[in-house]
């Protein structure tokens, strides 16, 4: 994803009110295109020949280790709260432990019953193993790939780990976010 809130913006004497650069804080554009097409994405059902249903959890997979994919989470419900009337709601399990996964999930199954999307971030799951019951009790996966790093070996490795079926697309990070 391009990181469009380091750009310069012109001088809003020249922009119509409607393309404004957004508030301090806000997410851009880029992370609400990406809610939109996010949610557009149904609900992986490999092997069966029913309707897709659409997705209610979320979860946010860096596609190698040392990568967190906690600021892109809260990018995304920052992003997606702007737009919903429907509650998004945001689960960090990052550094989770073998020993909290139940406990993590049965927490993301009453957010969902309570009517919310859940976006989880979690570690990768080549470095913590945790993350993997966390992200495949999600409904789908987003890959949080860092620009500029050789991570193809990896992110399939990741990929293959939770399953490519649960993967509805990718996102492109700066690195060290």
């Amino acid at each position: 994803m391009m990181d469009l809130l380091n750009r310069r913006a012109p001088s809003s004497a020249h922009m119509p009110a409607q393309a404004a650069a957004p508030a301090a804080g806000t997410p851009g554009d880029d992370w609400a295109q990406l809610w939109f097409a996010v949610q557009q994405q149904q609900q992986p059902q490999p092997g069966q020949m029913m309707v897709p249903q659409p997705w209610s959890t979320l979860v946010l997979v860096p596609a190698v280790p040392g990568v967190s994919s906690r600021a892109a989470a809260q990018q995304l419900v920052q992003a997606a709260r702007l737009y919903e009337s429907r509650p998004v709601e945001l689960v960090d399990a990052c550094g989770a432990t073998p020993g909290a996964v139940g406990q993590l999930v049965a927490d993301v199954a009453e957010r969902v019953a309570a009517g919310a999307w859940v976006i989880v971030a979690v570690d990768s799951p080549l470095a913590n193993r945790a993350a993997i019951p966390i992200s495949t009790a999600a409904d789908a996966a987003l890959l949080v790939v860092p620009l500029g790093a050789s991570t193809f070996g990896a992110a399939r490795d990741t990929i293959g780990t939770i399953g490519r079926h649960r993967f509805v697309g990718s996102v492109a990070v700066q690195a060290g976010r």
